[in-house]
């Protein structure tokens, strides 16, 4: 199967005026000659090549308008722009210069129009929230591929038949999302499971597609050094429910949680279903029963009661499982063959992912990187415990430092052993992160700091014993270690198993 390059790309059949049809709405002004066949478009200046269309973006980091003299000097034939002062360089009679009034939102669409918009031609159902996304993801790609192929881009990997590859971002750039979505046509795919995350609703990289089914799963703190604050995230996050819904479309939203609430009263009823264990929901959840092999509870809703036994653990699964099961039977799979998968198993790679060790200890490992998702873990751990919790976590660097504090509360209530350590800390000191995490600790008795990973899982996994439960939180399925600017391999399942499996 190949990991790499997807399977095609797209050629462009049609002049680039076509495309430009896509952004008439953010056109301020143009110039030249757009009667060409583009051979790519990019934000990449390094990427272009003669017959190149280049659009200049500025991001956080580096602004696109700060290259528009190397686009051209590589063979652009077409610059989109959005920054006034970039116009002297880009005004020249031998290109075709267009600027916009936004940049970013410019390049969604015209890549949406380069690949002959293949979202029309898809159903899209996305799914978005703080936690839970990426096993909603696996749940919702093994539903819906009762009915046809199903394509499936996640934070783990993105995949359709006979190809997969590792996933580089949650919600990928508009250029991937579209070739994407182009070659899972050409494999025959009916459906497209993604995540759709914050910072990809707030850029608007999924251009102008539509989406037929929607899930909403909860709202913590997290990315709000991007976002600012929580409202902010949540207007991002409610966006899928707001603007992104198709006609005919159905979403199910977690009203157990203040935001879904907050969802489905803002947005009302109709097409918007409420799921959860409180109140009454469209989803009602009850008859919950949990322990350390899965969790068994029923759905009622006007389409009758369903019994769901599965080998997910913990409350949260239940809600992911409820919310994923009621998603797919309104998209139309039948309930029967959804309780044949959760019978026989689905394994969502990174979350509670179960080794065991030489010690006789059960070793577990789990994305958890939030205060929230450690808290869910956590707490569904504390109750399948016989001996104690020892859990070895971190928080990543150049990411939302508000909740550091938090995470190491949240492990102070639940582990009897805790081990802070290094997550990815990118351009950061992991001493300054493990000294954050550490404010939010009133008693450091039973925490040890031990910045090297590898050293901390080691640790762990050498002081447990029969009985024990170690959890490594907070890298799930990634196969590296960021650090000043490198990602250097390392998959905490890897260390597990090298430390103690048995």
């Amino acid at each position: 199967m190949n990991t790499n390059q997807l399977p095609l790309k797209k050629a462009a059949t049609e002049d680039f005026g076509k495309c430009l049809e896509s952004i008439r709405h953010l056109l301020v002004s143009s110039g030249g000659h757009h009667g060409f066949i583009p051979g790519s478009i990019t934000s990449s200046s390094k990427s272009c090549a003669p017959g190149s269309v280049f659009v200049a973006i500025k991001g956080a980091k580096g602004d696109g308008h700060l290259h528009i003299g190397e686009a051209i000097s590589r063979g652009a034939a077409a610059v989109v722009y959005q920054d006034p002062d970039a116009a002297g360089t880009v005004e020249r009679g031998d290109i075709f210069f267009c600027r916009v009034s936004d940049s970013r939102r410019a390049y969604s669409l015209l890549q949406e129009a380069f690949h002959g918009s293949p979202a029309s031609k898809l159903r899209l159902v996305g799914i978005t929230g703080t936690n839970g996304k990426t096993t909603c993801a696996y749940l919702l790609r093994s539903f819906l591929s009762c009915a046809s192929p199903c394509g499936l881009i996640s934070t783990v990997e993105y995949s359709m038949p006979g190809w997969r590859a590792d996933a580089s971002r949650t919600t990928p750039s508009p250029e991937l999302f579209q070739d994407l979505l182009f070659n899972m046509l050409e494999k025959g795919c009916g459906h497209c499971v993604m995540e759709v995350s914050s910072h990809g609703l707030d850029q608007g990289r999924t251009g102008s597609a539509k989406f037929a089914g929607a899930l909403f799963t909860n709202l913590s703190g997290d990315h709000l050094d991007y976002h600012g604050s929580m409202e902010n995230y949540y207007q991002a996050k409610k966006r899928l429910f707001s603007d992104l819904l198709a006609p005919g479309a159905v979403a199910v939203v977690n009203t157990d949680d203040i935001h879904g609430r907050r969802i489905v009263s803002e947005l009302g009823g109709g097409k918007i279903l409420s799921c959860g264990f409180e109140g009454r929901p469209d989803f009602r959840i009850g008859d919950f029963e949990g322990d350390a092999g899965g969790v068994r509870f029923s759905i009622e809703s006007d389409r009758g009661r369903h019994r769901i036994k599965s080998g997910l653990c913990g409350r949260y699964n239940a809600m992911n499982i409820a919310e994923s099961f009621a998603l797919a039977m309104r998209l139309g799979v039948e309930p029967g063959k959804m309780l044949e998968i959760l019978e026989r198993g689905i394994r969502v790679p990174g979350r509670l992912e179960r080794i065991p060790l030489r010690s006789g200890a059960v070793g577990f490992v789990d994305y958890a990187h939030t205060d929230d998702a450690l808290e869910k873990v956590l707490s569904t751990l504390a109750g399948m415990k016989k001996g104690r919790i020892i859990c070895v976590f971190g928080c990543g660097g150049d990411r939302d430092r508000s909740k550091r504090p938090r995470m190491g509360a949240v492990v102070a209530k639940f582990a009897d052993v805790a081990i802070v350590t290094s997550d990815n800390p990118r351009s950061e000191d992991p001493l300054k992160i493990i000294r954050e995490i550490m404010d939010g600790v009133k008693d450091a008795g039973k925490f040890i700091c031990i910045p090297d990973r590898r050293e901390a899982i080691g640790k762990a996994v050498g002081i447990s014993r029969d009985g024990d439960i170690v959890l490594l939180a907070g890298k799930g399925h990634e196969k590296g270690q960021e650090t000043n600017g490198l990602i250097i391999p390392f998959d905490d399942r890897e260390e597990m198993r090298k430390a103690g499996v048995q």
